[in-house]
């Protein structure tokens, strides 16, 4: 991963923030652009596991 452009006190110039959060697809944001979709995917799944024990238990009751 690249580091940003930073000056001589170690500051991140505001010419080139750097990867760390830029464009989709570089450093830091790619990493967090990635977990963000599997937790996502791993919600929806768990939403759908939800919604199917639902059914389950609703047609168990209203038989």
């Amino acid at each position: 991963m690249l580091a940003p452009q930073t000056d001589e006190e170690g500051n991140i110039t505001e010419e080139n923030p750097g990867v760390f959060f830029g464009e989709r697809g570089s450093g830091l944001r790619h990493v967090i652009d990635t977990l963000d979709e599997e937790i996502w995917g791993l919600l929806g799944e768990s939403r759908e596991k939800i919604d199917e024990k639902a059914g389950e238990m609703r047609d168990v009751l209203t038989k």
